[in-house]
């Protein structure tokens, strides 16, 4: 809407920059929130024509340049907007490198399903003041038809007569559906009226859903509870210890000769997790089990969720690297591991 880019206008002369660094603030922290990613990448076009002895050649001089920014939450509008303002100016300042050759000098591993380096373009389309005139000739636009789109996904801004932007958005189909880019607009279109009237928030604090889709979030799909609804569902343990009740004897692990009962595994289940209580293992912590499939290996796993503590398997055929990295990654407070 119109008094929407009036006050991303505002907000951009303050800023001492554009328009158009808004609309690519904004799709960074979309994209960024939509992949999960902090580094967020994607390309746009400038009409190549910097050069002033190009300005009145004929010819499609149009270059793809690389946005490439850090989406940190903790950083405010303004101090973001300012960010992706150095980084606009300095794709432009080297727009005369074609991006073909960007490609060729970086040679990032290719793949024939996407584009390189960037699979998302944000684009502003600018209209010229009166229709262009060559000579005695008159020229008007002509839309060539696209039967397919050129990348995942491109955002075009184009001006609108009463001072707003009309919105397209042109995207692979093997990959998006109509609803879910129409929803990605609508986060757009939120994340700026929010950018607009709040810089001094930090991009953690600006809102993506809709409120009606907050309320579906958080009323319809989460219900809140009632007095003398019956909320408490059974744990595992819990339910693990029901069926010791009902069938003590019945065989529940069988590895080789090998064979355990329901109320044998329960006992050793539960002798393991007294040991692992006391060792520092409960609820909000995890327990790496680092056994070979065996018998011991169950009870072992019923210990841990008996002491209120989380499990993360590790196969000791693993290479010892990947060991490490899943421990050090998931820090678990105790490491259970057969001699």
């Amino acid at each position: 809407p119109a008094d929407l880019v009036e006050r991303l206008r505002r907000l951009a002369a303050d800023r001492g920059t554009t328009v158009f660094t808004l609309f690519a603030a904004a799709s960074a922290v979309l994209f960024s929130r939509y992949s999960g990613q902090r580094d967020v990448a994607f390309g746009t076009v400038t009409n190549g024509r910097r050069r002033r002895d190009l300005e009145d050649v004929t010819g499609f001089f149009a270059n793809t340049v690389v946005l490439r920014e850090q989406v940190d939450d903790t950083t405010t509008v303004g101090g973001f907007v300012e960010r992706m303002r150095t980084t606009v100016l300095d794709a432009f300042a080297h727009d005369g490198v074609p991006f073909d050759r960007v490609v060729e000098e970086l040679a990032p591993p290719r793949d024939p399903s996407r584009t390189p380096l960037v699979q998302v373009l944000v684009v502003q389309q600018t209209a010229p003041d009166h229709p262009p005139r060559a000579g005695a000739l008159s020229v008007e636009d002509h839309p060539l038809p696209r039967p397919a789109s050129r990348f995942d996904l491109v955002l075009e801004f184009a001006p609108r007569a009463d001072g707003g932007r009309e919105l397209t958005v042109e995207f692979n189909t093997d990959l998006f559906d109509a609803d879910t880019v129409a929803r990605m607009s609508r986060h757009l279109h939120r994340l700026l009226e929010d950018m607009a009237d709040r810089p001094h928030r930090t991009l953690a604090e600006l809102p993506l859903l809709l409120e009606d889709e907050r309320r579906t979030l958080i009323e319809a799909w989460n219900p809140p509870v009632r007095a003398g609804d019956d909320t408490t569902a059974p744990t595992l343990p819990a339910l693990f210890e029901a069926q010791v009740s009902r069938t003590p004897d019945r065989t529940a692990v069988a590895c080789g000769t090998t064979r355990l009962d329901y109320a044998e595994v329960n006992r050793r289940a539960n002798r393991i997790a007294r040991q692992l209580v006391a060792r520092g293992a409960g609820p909000e912590t995890l327990v790496a089990l680092c056994l070979p499939r065996s018998a011991d290996l169950v009870p072992t796993l019923w210990g841990v969720l008996k002491s209120g503590a989380g499990y993360l398997p590790v196969d000791p055929g693993y290479p010892a690297e990947r060991i490490r990295f899943m421990l050090a990654d998931a820090a678990p407070a105790l490491v259970v591991a057969a001699r």
